[in-house]
């Protein structure tokens, strides 16, 4: 109840963010995000590679209650390509912000009255939503006991992890499937 609590107050908040931001903004903000998905896509696995096997590095062990329990044999590759994919983003994220800050002044310009800025309250919503989702599911591949029971109270969590039209199928196919052909040892 808690989590499902916080994850509505951040999707409010998002709604009323992209409100106050206009309609342009959140258009190029959907395009960031849309740049930085594909952007992670293409290099997470080189990077979740070179971390495995560099680093030797394990995640702890546990049970998996949310997403399928035949994970828990490729775990830590699971984890580390979720980790790079998220890095590529976060990173991806940063410097398409930084080109949209050149935008900004136009925003100004470009005023769609009332149904502008409901369209951006919207759009926000599902960028905030989609950042919500890769961080939940970067959760739900940790199988730390404590943190899978906190995740599998939350029944909207459970939906954004698993049930989210397109999306949830997109990230757990990167995350889990593509992990078998990682090259790590």
């Amino acid at each position: 109840m808690t989590l499902t609590l916080i994850l509505i107050v951040f999707l409010i908040g998002a709604f009323i963010n992209g409100w106050h931001r206009g309609l342009f903004l959140e258009l190029m903000s959907l395009l960031s995000t849309i740049f930085s998905f594909v952007v992670a896509s293409l290099f997470y696995k080189d990077l979740a590679n070179k971390t495995i096997t560099r680093l030797s590095l394990e995640v702890p062990k546990g049970t998996y209650q949310i997403i399928d329990k035949t994970v828990s044999s490729q775990a830590s590759q699971s984890f580390f390509s979720s980790v790079s994919f998220l890095v590529i983003f976060i990173v991806a994220s940063i410097f398409a912000g930084l080109f949209l800050l050149l935008f900004r002044k136009f925003s100004n310009f470009l005023s769609f009255g009332k149904l502008g800025r409901l369209v951006a309250g919207i759009l926000s919503v599902l960028v905030t939503y989609f950042a919500l989702q890769l961080l939940l599911t970067l959760l739900a591949l940790l199988p730390v006991n404590d943190l899978q029971t906190f995740l599998s109270s939350s029944g909207f969590a459970q939906y954004i992890i698993l049930h989210t039209p397109i999306s949830s199928n997109a990230l757990l196919h990167l995350f889990i499937n593509n992990v078998l052909h990682l090259n790590i040892y």
